[in-house]
Formats: structure tokens, C-alpha cells, sequence
């Protein structure tokens, strides 16, 4: 019979065998999963979008000088308990209603209601369109708005592809990602989705319109491992058995 000593030297590679894979595992990226997007209009028209199209045909001031935004669910499942918050003088938030999948809300600050109270000078109150360009709602450049919510039990939050955010699952308006020229008059200058940007609004038409965020699931801070993740830990435990019951044989 083989000593005790020799058995468990052999064992020793088969438990680092299994310690690599669940190392590799761990160390594997969490992917968000893009569930939505929020896409943001100011002084903008005939964006293609047809449900934007539409809420600006009912609004027309908007079009003209004014914002709005639009939260769409490309997912297969509701967005529930949303909230839109921006952090401007005074801070304001929106408690977004359910969206369906497949479905857009739009939001127009100072006409859409959402059954709340906000405060006076708040982006939310009803006080008619917003134009932001001449400091309605208390907003600038470097205002900073999220979103949370949840899609089929997972915690949603808005992330861009800017190059500047403040906070985890947050966008301002005058991220250089996200400012884009002015549509009617291009040698104008820049502008953002508020109407500010490093040169104001100007005599611009069509200012903005475009993606400000991504709607994502998991939250990017706590995330879910991948199947890949999940295969390499079971292909670990497999060796693991199978190294096992050949040193129990040989014993």
C-alpha cells in the first residue's frame, strides 16, 4: 500500500487543477446585457423616430425651442419602477411609468406629468415646455442625470458611451462623446442634448437628437457571471472528479 504522504502529493496538482479554473472564472469580464435606450431631442424635428415624430407634432414649441426625451424598451419584458433624476439647481426627479417591452415612453419636462409634486424651478414641473438653452429647469453642461429601473427582476441603469461620467450609471449633457454639431447650421459651433454646449444654442434648427444612454441589466457594479464563466468552473470540477477516481484506482 502506497503511504498517505504520496497519495496526497498526487492529489496536490488535481486541487490546483481546480483552484486555476475557479480563479480563471472568477477573473472572467461581466457583461451588461442592453436592454433600452434613452435618446434625447432638443429644438430637433423629423427624426425618423416615429413615436418622437409624433409626441413633437403634438407639441410643436418643442421642435422649435425645447427638450425631450425618449425611453425606449427594446427588451422582451417590462421596465418597471423607473426613475429619471437630474441633479441641477434645484434637483429634480420623474418617476417614469411602467414601459412595455418593445414599447417607448416619451417625456416632455414641464408638460408630462407624473402625478408628483416638484419644485418650483424644477425640470419636472408643469410649467410648460422647457427651454433649457435659457436656463428653465436649472440645467447645464455639467448636470448630471441617471436612470434606474428593473427588467425581468435585474436592476436597470443608464450607461453611455461618453467619455466623461461622474458617477457609475450616470451622463451629463456636455460629455465630448456626446455633444454633436449643430444640424442646422454646422459651422455654428457644438451643442448639447440641453441646448447649451460650448457655444449656446445660437440660431440653430434640428439642434439635437440622438442616443444619451444605453438602458442596461445587470448593474454593472454587482453583474452576473457568463455561461462561459459558469462552463469553465464545471469543466474545472470535471477534471477534478475524473484525476480524483484515477489516483483512488491506483492507490
Amino acid at each position: 500500500m502506497r503511504s498517505t504522504n504520496n497519495f496526497s502529493g498526487r492529489l496536490r496538482p488535481v486541487v490546483l487543477t481546480l483552484a486555476i479554473a475557479l480563479f480563471a472564472g472568477l477573473a472572467a469580464p461581466i457583461h451588461a446585457a442592453q436592454v433600452g435606450e434613452i435618446l434625447a431631442c432638443y429644438a430637433c424635428s423629423s427624426t425618423g423616430n416615429a413615436a418622437v415624430d409624433a409626441a413633437l407634432a403634438n407639441n410643436p414649441d418643442v421642435a422649435s425651442d425645447a427638450i425631450l426625451f425618449a425611453f425606449v424598451n427594446t427588451s422582451s419584458s417590462p421596465i418597471t419602477g423607473g426613475v429619471f433624476s437630474e441633479a441641477g439647481l434645484p434637483a429634480d426627479s420623474f418617476v417614469v411609468p411602467t414601459i412595455g417591452a418593445g414599447s417607448t415612453f416619451i417625456l416632455i419636462p414641464g408638460v408630462t406629468s407624473d402625478g408628483g409634486s416638484h419644485p418650483s424651478g424644477g425640470l419636472f414641473s408643469l410649467s410648460g415646455v422647457m427651454d433649457t438653452s435659457d436656463g428653465a429647469g436649472g440645467l447645464n453642461d455639467d448636470t448630471e442625470f441617471t436612470f434606474t429601473g428593473v427588467n425581468n427582476g435585474l436592476t436597470v441603469s443608464s450607461l453611455t458611451a461618453g467619455t466623461f461620467t461622474p458617477d457609475v450609471g450616470s451622463f451629463t449633457p456636455g460629455d465630448t462623446g456626446l455633444i454633436k454639431p449643430f444640424v442646422g447650421n454646422p459651422t455654428a459651433g457644438m451643442t448639447s442634448f440641453i441646448g447649451m454646449g460650448p457655444n449656446g444654442d445660437g440660431p440653430c434648427t434640428n439642434c439635437y437628437f440622438g442616443e444619451v444612454a444605453t438602458l442596461d441589466t445587470p448593474n454593472p457594479m454587482t453583474g452576473v457571471p457568463e455561461p462561459a464563466t459558469m462552463g469553465l468552473l464545471g469543466i474545472g470540477a470535471c477534471v477534478l472528479a475524473y484525476r480524483y477516481r484515477r489516483l483512488v484506482r491506483t492507490r
